[in-house]
């Protein structure tokens, strides 16, 4: 199911047997726990011991995704161990689901994305929901990010609830009939009215809500309770992570909430709240605009352990993004806040919000409250392609940047994901002031601050190559389609390559952006749905893709100015353990090493 095994895989596993069974329980553990999925599942073949044991790790958390991803089993950016099950495989491994094997599972996410052909995922809510019968207190974490499966189709606690409800039609009333759906630890609801209807669940642990339709703001089927329900209530007491996954979803929680008439003994209702994704379009609807004062009524921003605004703002005249943030510093006292993401919702590049947010990350001072902070994402103008000059609206600045992550003595891990569309043209600028040079020197263009300046042998291979690439694309129609595509070893090996550059034409721009849309897709279960569905607070859950074919381009940009900048990057938050720039991640080890493929010592400060 999760692999095939080979017949000799099964006899070189089986001539292990004895050795392995007679090591100590923790130690085998430890040798169990070092295994890639293939092993893993190759060993569990062997006998029902090693079988019982290999199934606990194979069986806890589960990735449904459209392939497997290349990423190694033991990642550093997972939490724990996953096993990544393609979805052709999903109605075998829901019919071999027993209730030996389904105790084991405490987390599925489904990564598959619906494309023409809708998804179907029913056989494997049937099989959960027979399965409770067998073990009726059994708790999962069920994640689904499909989102055209869940357009079309329901969630797994809308089924679960739908076929466990009778439905009593003289009293125009619903009553549950048993309580399967407080096995699931995580709910998605898709309408208002659904936060009224759903019992109190003592296990819930976090609460999707993706709202769309606009018309539902001011019509849903019921008028909303005067009075919070008390199984809400506790619900919500329960919860440690909520996510407002749309403008709307946002704006219709809190309005709810701020016109109940909270008493102050009740504030904040979210008293368990650890984990807070915000999604906020300052439209021409009142409603829309996002204040502090309202979210302060739910959840205390200081116990909040990750954090996540999608935010944007459409008004020509307006600062409620600079406010919103300015409330949150003035509130900020003793913060245990470690991870923080920050996006402008859909890309929007309307020149005053964009100006918003440069003015906020401009500011040294707006991150200083967050001392605590070891994870920061910032995805600011993701949409913005490449071309020969570096007029931008906005011009965000990397120095300004870089004063402002330096407050954060715990940062970690720093990811850039729009860093080639959105900072890169600001680069050459940094550089030159940071060496001092005259105001009215030359300045290098970004192209040839990405690409031109180192003369290794690596670099100038590459640089063949990315010609070579691009002129074939160009003549191709710029289908980016290389299959056919070939290459003289001979004279890519050639000492005549010392002199090679990459030209600024049309179509080496072309090839560059086709480059970085590459590199983009590593994000590929990070950044998918993020404006509907998904949160990069539970990224540990969501494998980062390294494509080895970029390999010798991202050894390109390092060699010619990412190494610096990321020299100065750590030199300023020493903690610093990765930093990904658009794509090209950069690993340190504990010596500040950074790690393969791209090995090599920090300079010194």
């Amino acid at each position: 199911m999760f692999s095939t095994l080979s017949a000799s895989q099964a006899q070189e596993a089986q001539h292990n047997t004895d050795f392995l069974q007679s090591l100590p329980y923790e130690l085998l553990n430890i040798v169990i726990n070092s295994l890639d999925q293939q092993e893993l599942v190759a060993l569990s073949y062997v006998n029902r011991y090693l079988n019982r044991l290999c199934n606990i790790r194979i069986y806890r958390k589960i990735i449904l995704c459209d392939d497997h991803p290349k990423v190694a089993s033991t990642d550093s950016r997972f939490d724990e161990y996953y096993s990544c099950l393609p979805i052709s495989h999903m109605a075998p491994f829901a019919n071999n689901l027993t209730a030996s094997n389904f105790s084991l599972v405490h987390k599925l996410i489904i990564h598959s994305q619906s494309n023409f052909i809708v998804n179907d995922y029913s056989k494997l809510y049937v099989r959960f929901f027979k399965l409770w019968d067998l073990i009726p207190s059994h708790n999962i974490t069920f994640i689904n990010f499909d989102i055209g499966n869940l357009r079309h189709y329901q969630s797994i606690n809308q089924f679960v609830f739908n076929n466990s409800t009778e439905y009593l039609e003289d009293d125009c009333v619903s009553k549950p009939v048993n309580l399967k759906i407080n096995n699931l630890k995580n709910w998605t609801i898709f309408n208002f009215d659904e936060l009224f209807q759903l019992p109190y669940n003592r296990n819930l642990q976090e609460l999707d809500i993706f709202i769309e339709n606009e018309s539902l703001f001011n019509t849903t089927k019921d008028t909303p309770p005067a009075a919070i329900p008390a199984p809400l209530m506790n619900n919500l007491a329960t919860l440690q992570g909520l996510y407002l996954n749309s403008p709307i979803s946002t704006a219709m929680f809190l309005n709810y909430f701020n016109s109940t008439g909270i008493t102050q003994s009740d504030i904040p209702l979210m008293r368990n709240m650890s984990k807070l994704s915000i999604t906020s379009s300052h439209t021409h609807w009142y409603e829309s605009r996002l204040t502090f004062e309202s979210l302060s009524l739910l959840v205390d921003i200081n116990q909040l352990d990750q954090l996540e605004l999608k935010l944007n703002c459409l008004h020509h005249d307006c600062d409620c993004i600079l406010q919103f943030f300015n409330d949150l510093q003035n509130a900020a006292h003793g913060s245990i806040l470690r991870k923080l993401s920050i996006i402008n919702y859909k890309s929007n590049n309307l020149r005053q919000n964009l100006y918003q947010f440069n003015c906020l990350l401009s500011c040294p001072d707006f991150l200083s409250k967050f001392e605590s902070l070891e994870s920061l994402y910032l995805n600011i103008n993701d949409f913005i392609r490449l071309d020969s000059t570096s007029n931008h609206a906005i011009n965000f600045s990397i120095q300004k940047l870089i004063n402002t992550v330096s407050h954060l003595p715990n940062l970690q891990n720093l990811v850039i994901p729009d860093f080639f569309n959105n900072w890169l043209v600001n680069l050459p600028d940094f550089f030159h002031k940071m060496d001092g040079r005259n105001h009215d020197s030359v300045r290098r263009s970004y192209f040839d601050t990405l690409l031109n300046q180192c003369e290794c042998s690596s670099c100038c291979q590459t640089r063949f190559l990315f010609n070579s690439l691009s002129s074939y694309d160009s003549n191709n129609n710029y289908k980016h389609e290389f299959k056919s595509f070939s290459i003289n070893a001979s004279t890519q090996g050639s000492s005549n390559l010392s002199g090679s550059k990459i030209g600024t034409n049309k179509s080496n721009i072309n090839f560059l952006n086709y480059l970085i849309s590459k590199l983009k897709q590593q994000f590929k279960y990070l950044n998918q749905n993020l404006f509907s569905i998904n949160s990069i607070i539970n990224s540990n859950d969501k494998p980062f893709l390294n494509n080895d074919d970029l390999v010798d381009y991202n050894r390109l940009f390092l060699h010619n100015c990412l190494y610096r900048l990321v020299d100065i990057i750590k030199r300023e938050n020493p903690k610093l353990t990765a930093v990904n720039l658009g794509g090209v991640l950069v690993e340190f080890d504990g010596a500040n090493q950074i790690r393969a493929p791209y090995h090599r010592s920090l300079t010194a400060a």
